[in-house]
C-alpha cells in the first residue's frame, strides 16, 4: 500500500511539471503590430529656440519597422520632408541624417508610451545660402521625446537636445547660430496603426 502511494504521488508530480512547462509564455512590453510601419505628418516645424525663427514643412514621410519585443521598439530607416517656409520669406530643404533612429519607450501610463528617439540629424539649406547641421550636443545624433497613443496610433514629436552644430557663413546669425537650440514638432499617423502593450 505504501508503494502505490508513493507511486502516484510521483505521477502527480509529474504531471504538475508538465502542466507548468505547457504554460504559454507571457509577451515581453513592446509596440505591435511587428513588421514594417510607414508614418506620415501633414507638417514638420523645426524651431529655433534661441532666435524664434522657425521654419514650415510639408507632408513628412518616415518609413521603418517594428523589430519586436525588445528595445528598440521602433526603428526609423527613412524620412523625408516637403519644402519648408522659413524665415523672412527663405525657402529651406531639409534631409534627414544619421539614419535609422531608433524609438524606444521609457514609460507607459495605460494609454499613452513615451520615450526617445535617438541618432537624428538634420541639414537645412536656404535659399539665402545659409546651411546648418542640427545635431545632439557635440554633433552626435540629437534625442527627441516621442509619445505614442495608443488610441490614434499618432507618434508626437518634440523636445528633446538638438542643437545647431554648424551653421555657414551665409547664415544670418539673427536667425541661425552655431548653438543655438532646436526643437522639431510633428505628430505621425501611422499605418498599420501603430499600438503600445505592456503585458
Amino acid at each position: 500500500m505504501r508503494r502505490r502511494t508513493r507511486a502516484l504521488a510521483v505521477t502527480a508530480a509529474v504531471a504538475a511539471a508538465v502542466g507548468l512547462g505547457a504554460a504559454p509564455a507571457l509577451a515581453a512590453p513592446g509596440i505591435t503590430p511587428v513588421g514594417n510601419v510607414t508614418l506620415t505628418a501633414p507638417s514638420f516645424i523645426v524651431k529655433n529656440l534661441t532666435t524664434g525663427a522657425v521654419a514650415s514643412c510639408g507632408t513628412s514621410v518616415m518609413t521603418g519597422n517594428v523589430p519586436g519585443f525588445q528595445p528598440p521598439n521602433l526603428k526609423i530607416n527613412t524620412s523625408s520632408y516637403g519644402l519648408c517656409n522659413g524665415p523672412a520669406g527663405i525657402n529651406v530643404q531639409l534631409t534627414a541624417g544619421g539614419l535609422p533612429w531608433n524609438y524606444t519607450v521609457a514609460s507607459f501610463n495605460g494609454a499613452v508610451a513615451t520615450g526617445s528617439l535617438t541618432g537624428i540629424k538634420l541639414y537645412t539649406h536656404g535659399s539665402d545660402g545659409c546651411d546648418t547641421t542640427i545635431a545632439g550636443p557635440g554633433g552626435a545624433g540629437g534625442t527627441v521625446v516621442g509619445a505614442l497613443t495608443n488610441a490614434s496610433g499618432v507618434l508626437a514629436l518634440s523636445g528633446g537636445n538638438l542643437r545647431i552644430a554648424s551653421a555657414g557663413f551665409d547664415c544670418d546669425p539673427e536667425l541661425y547660430q552655431t548653438g543655438d537650440v532646436m526643437e522639431v514638432i510633428a505628430s505621425y499617423g501611422s499605418s498599420p496603426k501603430l499600438k503600445y502593450s505592456n503585458i
